[in-house]
């Protein structure tokens, strides 16, 4: 594998969870939400990721493959003086459960740093090459 590959590699997996943290922050701020401007609750959005192939070169990349809905049913709570509460008081709120996407968040973070720390690693050990190399 080239320098420039582990680079791309990596660079499209640092690219692929900062879109994922992004997904999870807005689900984590809309975790109350019962009404999305479209009438129903807020729902949860998963970040689906995929390896793909870039290019002529062949080499891997990660990529965000979809941005999909989770279509599980939000909570019900017996709210009566809701606004937003049917005929027998219960008011439907978000899918979205903030310790799983705090889990995923971590996650994801982990998944970034590692792949910081193969940039890091890559770029010393190319500069210990070229060190070597100059004799």
């Amino acid at each position: 594998m080239r320098i420039r590959d582990i680079f791309n590699l990596s660079g499209s997996a640092m690219r692929a969870q900062s879109t994922r943290m992004r997904v999870i922050a807005e689900n984590v701020a809309n975790a109350e939400t019962v009404d999305d401007g479209k009438g129903i609750p807020y729902q949860r959005k998963l970040t689906i990721l995929q390896t793909k192939t870039a290019g002529r070169s062949a080499s891997p990349v990660v990529g965000v493959n979809q941005i999909t809905i989770d279509r599980t049913a939000g909570q019900k709570r017996h709210e009566p003086g809701h606004p937003r509460a049917d005929e027998l008081g219960y008011v439907t709120y978000s899918n979205v459960n903030p310790i799983i996407e705090m889990n995923d968040l971590r996650d994801a973070d982990r998944s970034y740093r590692a792949n910081m720390q193969v940039v890091d690693t890559a770029k010393r050990l190319f500069r210990n090459a070229i060190e070597l190399m100059k004799g």
